[in-house]
C-alpha cells in the first residue's frame, strides 16, 4: 500500500486514498488496534523500507477523524513525529561536553552535523559507531573539519562520567542530562538514533541507517 500511495499523484488524492483505507479498516476496535500497529511498523520503523514520517502524519491524521481507539497515544506519536522532520531547523539545546563544559549545538553550526543519540551500554550504538569510525570517507571529512559528529547520551549526566566512550578524538561527545528527553524536543525511538543536519541547521535526513547516513555524506561536495 505504502509504494502504491506515493505513486500517487497530487496530494488531495494521496489523503482521500488514507482516509478510505483507514475508515475501510475500522471494523472493529480490534481491527483497528491491528491497522495502526500495521501503518506503525511499515511507515514509522527506522529499519522498514517503507518508512515515510508523512504520510504516517497522514494516517495518524485519518485514523484520529475515524475514531480509532488508543487515540492519546495517537496523538502523542503525532505531536513527535513531526518534529524535526526534513527541511526543518532543529531546536538549540545545552549540552556538556566529556571536560565538563557547557557547550550548545548552535556551537557547531556552519559545517554539515551528524547527532548520533546513544546510549552509553547499547550494543547497537557501539556497532554503529563502529561502522562510522571504519568508514574512510566519514573520517576523512570529520578529522579535516568538513564535517562534525555530535554523539548525545541523554543519561543524567553522572551515569554519563561514569560510562566514558571510546569514540575517535575528533569526535564531540556529550550529554544533556535528560533535558531533551523531559522536553520532548526530538523523537528518539530506539537507540542508536541518528539525525544529518545541514551547515545551516536544517535536517537533511532524520533517523537514517548507517548506510543512509554514509551514502548521503559521500554524495557531498
Amino acid at each position: 500500500m505504502a509504494k502504491a500511495l506515493t505513486a500517487m499523484d497530487g496530494d488531495e488524492a494521496r489523503t482521500r486514498a488514507i482516509e478510505d483505507a483507514a475508515r475501510a479498516a475500522f471494523t472493529s476496535d480490534s481491527a483497528a488496534y491491528a491497522f495502526s500497529q500495521a501503518v506503525e511498523d511499515v511507515l514509522c520503523n527506522s529499519a522498514s523500507a517503507d518508512r515515510d514520517d508523512r504520510m504516517y502524519i497522514a494516517f495518524l491524521k485519518a485514523m484520529l477523524a475515524c475514531g480509532y481507539p488508543d487515540s492519546v497515544r495517537s496523538e502523542w506519536m503525532l505531536r513527535m513525529v513531526s518534529k524535526n522532520l526534513p527541511g526543518d531547523v532543529v531546536p538549540d539545546f545545552e549540552y556538556t561536553d566529556r571536560s565538563g563544559a557547557s557547550c550548545r549545538l548552535s556551537g557547531l553550526a556552519g559545517r554539515p552535523l551528524v547527532l548520533f543519540f546513544y546510549d552509553p551500554e547499547c550494543e547497537d550504538c557501539h556497532a554503529a559507531a563502529a561502522q562510522l569510525a571504519a568508514a574512510p570517507d566519514f573520517t576523512a571529512r570529520v578529522n579535516d573539519g568538513r564535517l562534525n559528529i555530535l554523539a548525545l547520551s541523554t543519561l543524567d549526566t553522572d551515569s554519563w562520567n561514569a560510562l566514558p566512550q571510546n569514540f575517535p578524538a575528533a569526535w564531540h561527545d556529550g550529554c544533556d542530562n535528560g533535558v531533551l528527553d523531559s522536553t520532548e524536543a526530538f523523537f528518539i525511538p530506539a537507540f542508536p538514533t541518528f539525525y544529518f543536519i545541514d551547515a545551516a541547521g536544517r535536517v537533511v535526513l532524520k533517523e537514517p541507517t548507517v548506510p543512509q547516513l554514509l551514502h548521503a555524506i559521500a554524495a557531498m561536495p
